[in-house]
């Protein structure tokens, strides 16, 4: 994708901080859980959810 660890880094705790992800750790090890609830922030586009987003690239219908 063209990005460094550190800027990867940095959009994971942008989402963990905006609700979008949960950070859990075990051992050394971080786990991320994906909150697919969650709306956008741009008022434009908030009305639609992150499960929307992901219906597009799976077989599967939204879940609230």
């Amino acid at each position: 994708m063209g990005i460094t660890i550190r800027q990867a880094l940095t959009i994971l705790r942008d989402l963990v901080e905006g609700g979008y992800l949960k950070r859990t750790r075990t051992g050394r090890c971080t786990h991320y859980t994906l909150s697919p609830a969650r709306p956008f922030r741009h008022p434009s586009i908030a009305h639609h959810t992150v499960a929307e987003l992901l219906a597009i690239f799976s077989d599967e219908s939204p879940r609230p």
